[in-house]
């Protein structure tokens, strides 16, 4: 019966789920999980936080998948309702802020392939951009989203986005180029890492 439902679509299994399969849900939150937990952990500073958001982001999302709406994509769904969630925590929460964690990574193991360790210096440099700009950076690159979904995540304008995509490319470009100054050694280029991120809207 898994293996069956693991065959259909994301909107399929919302379906049967929004109808009472609890299995379907299943499914999609193995699909989607992982991916849930890595958007809201850009948005928190400490990982048990995010776990927490995580886990009532997916019990709202079962206890609402009547009201799913197939016309949209299932991840643009969950994610607004991630999103909302976060930002209801951040509210809530006096003591502490809603941001990005600015904590140091752990550095990748010298065996992993240098384009991995350029995504990663790339995603790192972008935490020093503001929330809303890292944001929407992750779900257009890192979540292939288009804008019109990204619009409906963050609860903005398709017109805002594309402006804060312009400026975040912008000012990570900035970062980038300061960095490799600073840098005595010479600094791989995206020829010589295999990298070609495309930056286009």
């Amino acid at each position: 019966m898994y293996d069956e439902l693991s065959q259909l679509s994301d909107a399929e299994l919302a379906i049967k789920a929004g109808a009472g399969c609890r299995r379907s849900f299943e499914v999609l939150i193995d699909r989607y999980s992982a991916r849930l937990l890595a958007f809201i952990s850009s948005r928190v500073a400490l990982r048990e936080d995010a776990e927490d958001i995580t886990q009532d982001t997916l019990i709202k999302a079962y206890v609402n998948m009547a009201k799913y709406n197939p016309r949209y994509r299932f991840s643009t769904w969950l994610f607004s309702i991630g999103y909302k969630t976060a930002v209801s925590h951040y509210r809530r929460s006096k003591t502490r802020q809603l941001k990005i964690n600015h904590d140091k990574e752990t550095p990748p193991p010298e065996q992993q392939l240098q384009v991995e360790d350029e995504a990663q210096n790339i995603w790192k440099l972008a935490k020093g951009l503001s929330r809303n700009q890292y944001e929407a950076l992750w779900l257009r690159y890192n979540e292939q989203m288009q804008i019109s979904e990204i619009a409906n995540v963050m609860g903005k304008s398709k017109v805002h986005i594309k402006v804060l995509l312009h400026r975040s490319r912008n000012k990570l470009a900035q970062m980038r180029l300061e960095q490799d100054q600073a840098n005595t050694s010479p600094v791989l280029s995206s020829k010589d890492t295999g990298i070609a991120m495309n930056w286009e809207v």
